[in-house]
């Protein structure tokens, strides 16, 4: 495709949204966190990798040991329980709700939201990336403030990086990689389909879209002093609700497979 006319300024965050579901999938498998939200590990200490479906709050744990190093000393200790609370309600919003429903973006927000999460339904998986990259083209040309595109090209940058991330694990990468993908055992649970891409996709931008607004409701976060924090709860968001439809095979968004 033609070069966008248009940055990203959060292409950051895709590449920390990928490095955060290779270090949560680590921490799952190892048995052991590292994480400053204040919450015991759950669960034994093995020494091989377990192999087990750990609990959602296993799974919240493991993402905050990855994030507190990069952002923990800037959100402090309050600001980390903040976040472990927006965490548990992305997980709760992904599961409970229908899909954007609930994300009480505005009208013109949502009309993105949706492009953003249907409209990689239906399309050639490889051509995922740049239907993503058109619609934040178009967002950058709505006339809609910065504030107001701001979350929305979080998601896309977010979900350009989650594909690639899943196409190499499951569909993607050689037959030697996907077998020693650490994902293996989930993915296979879900019969190695690549077809469940989109909705990898679909879970890393609606967990991103739910921790942006969470965000800016959170009394601790906005009165920090420091810019971008929303970043920080939606990049969160974004590796639990990636991570947790895959492991969890969380309904109706990924199809029960016996």
């Amino acid at each position: 495709m033609a070069t966008p006319l248009y940055f990203n300024p959060y292409w950051s965050l895709g590449f920390q949204h990928n490095q955060g579901l290779a270090s949560v999938i680590q921490c799952i498998q190892s048995g052991s966190s590292s994480s400053s939200s204040g919450m015991a590990p759950v669960g034994p200490s093995p020494i091989t990798p377990v192999v087990e479906v750990p609990t959602i709050q296993r799974l919240i744990e493991c993402t905050l040991a990855y994030i507190q190093p990069i952002y923990g000393s800037e959100l402090g200790v309050t600001g980390m329980l903040e976040l472990s609370i927006i965490a548990g309600d992305a997980v709760n919003g992904y599961i409970n709700v229908k899909q954007g429903g609930y994300l009480n973006y505005n009208p013109k927000q949502q009309e993105f939201i949706f492009q953003l999460l249907e409209g990689i339904n239906g399309i050639p998986l490889d051509t995922i990336p740049d239907y993503i990259t058109n619609v934040e083209e178009n967002i950058a040309s709505s006339g809609m403030s910065a504030a107001e595109q701001a979350p929305l090209l979080l998601a896309g940058a977010i979900g350009r990086a989650d594909y690639v991330y899943w196409a190499g694990e499951s569909g993607g990468g050689s037959a030697a990689t996907k077998a020693a993908s650490p994902w293996k055992g989930y993915l296979d649970k879900l019969g190695g389909e690549t077809s469940y891409i989109p909705s990898y996709v679909q879970a890393a931008m609606e967990g991103s879209l739910i921790g942006s607004k969470r965000s800016l409701r959170s009394s601790v976060l906005n009165t920090s002093g420091t810019i971008g924090l929303d970043a920080v709860a939606a990049l969160t968001s974004s590796i639990i609700t990636a991570a947790g439809v895959v492991i969890f095979r969380w309904l109706p968004r990924v199809a029960e497979v016996n």
